[in-house]
Order: C-alpha cells, then structure tokens, then sequence
C-alpha cells in the first residue's frame, strides 16, 4: 500500500514537472524578447509557477500561452488567478542561494581550493536565470573535473 501511493505521488510529481516545464518553453519560445527585457518579472513568474501543485490549472496556463498576443495579456491572466506573490527580494535571494551552493559543491567535491570561489563567483553572477543556475548546480555535482565546469560557464 505504502508503496503504491509512493509511486501515484512519484508520477503526479513528475507530470507536475513536465507540465512546469512545457508552459516554461512555451514562454520562452513565444515571449523572448519580452524575457530577455525583463529577466526579474520572468523569474518571479517562474518562481510563482513552480508553486502550482494542479495539472488541469498548468493546462489552462498553458492553453494561455499559446492563444494570447501579448506577454502582458498572459501576466494578467496569471494575476487574476491569484498565485502566492514572490518579491524581487526572494528571487534574488534564490539566485544567490544557488550561486553560493554551486560553489559549495565545487568546493566539496575538487578540494577547498582557495581559487575555486574566486575563479568562479564573477562567472556566476552575471547568470541571472534560476534555471540555468539550478542546471549547473546539478551539473556541479556531477562533473568529473572543475575545468570541465569552468568551460561549462564559457
């Protein structure tokens, strides 16, 4: 029994996930320029996306996607359905939380080289994607070597 619901709760997660994932390249496909004008609106819309734990709700987002013109049509939508509000301050916090933990894995993992943070801190502040730094974190855990990181950031 115990294992059953594991499973049920495992692919609700993971159709969660795949849902999270097809409004983001939605998104991103349709509204590029308008994201990469306003990175910090897109983030904590992002931020506040991933708090959505209904499938059909990510299906009405997603239908939204495709049918609106305007990204400010698409924010509105959003608005109006209430999700929980994410300040500037919280998706920046984020973003540092995953920079700092990024280095922590390095660190962990190749030795508390004293040049790692410093070699790597001004890479990873310019990258203002949450998801792209979430990406290398996974990546930092994984990676046989630190220069493969390093030429990840390039």
């Amino acid at each position: 029994m115990q294992q059953t619901l594991s499973r049920k709760e495992g692919r609700q997660e993971g159709a969660l996930e795949n849902a999270y994932e097809s409004l983001i390249t939605v998104l991103e496909t349709k509204f590029t320029t308008t994201i990469l004008q306003s990175r910090y609106r897109f983030e904590q819309l992002r931020t506040r996306l991933q708090s959505i734990k209904d499938i059909a709700f990510f299906k009405q987002l997603l239908k939204k996607a495709l049918t609106v013109s305007a990204w400010d049509e698409f924010e509105e939508f959003v608005e109006n359905k209430q999700l929980p509000e994410v300040s500037t301050g919280e998706v920046v916090e984020q973003l540092r939380n995953t920079r700092e933990n990024i280095i922590y894995v390095l660190q962990a993992r190749f030795g508390a080289q004293e040049d790692i943070e410093e070699r790597l801190r001004d890479s990873l502040q310019v990258i203002g994607d949450l998801e792209r730094l979430r990406d290398l974190l996974k990546q930092a855990a994984t990676i046989d070597s630190l220069e493969e990181f390093v030429a990840i950031l390039r």
